[in-house]
């Protein structure tokens, strides 16, 4: 990759798989993304012609968006971050599992890779995040759960 996603296109990608219910097939409709970010649809248009140049979403008129494989991936990476940091500050900090959201949503931007490593592994590889949502380590296990 050559330049780091941004903070917009992460929190994209990962609504666009909260809104697609984890189902890579499933188009998003652009009014239902407009809603969910509480923006524009001018301002999503924008934003999905660009992402859609980059790779990293895929576009069809009057169905809307959804990750390409390069999207999936990242958008999963994101995950994995917030709900291992959702983890750590219920578990290891002992803060309030009702707390923990938007603390991981700050969070999963600045947390490097390297740190993350270290995190997974302090927490002894968990499995589930505080509120019993699996922790995928790659699309193959993503899929590998979604077939099971």
């Amino acid at each position: 990759m050559k330049n780091k996603p941004t903070q917009t296109v992460e929190d994209y990608l990962k609504s666009l798989l909260r809104l697609s219910d984890f189902d890579e097939e499933l188009f998003v409709p652009m009014g239902t993304l407009a809603r969910y970010l509480n923006l524009t649809a001018g301002t999503i248009t924008t934003m999905v012609k660009r992402f859609v140049e980059d790779g990293w979403i895929e576009y069809q008129s009057r169905k809307g968006c959804r990750l390409t494989e390069k999207g999936l991936t990242l958008a999963l990476q994101q995950q994995r971050k917030h709900r291992l940091i959702e983890h750590f500050l219920t578990n290891t900090l002992m803060m309030d599992v009702d707390d923990v959201h938007h603390e991981a949503e700050v969070l999963e931007h600045a947390l490097s890779d390297k740190v993350l490593a270290y995190m997974d592994e302090f927490l002894g590889y968990p499995e589930k995040d505080p509120h019993g949502q699996p922790i995928f380590r790659s699309v193959g296990e993503y899929r590998s759960y979604k077939q099971a």
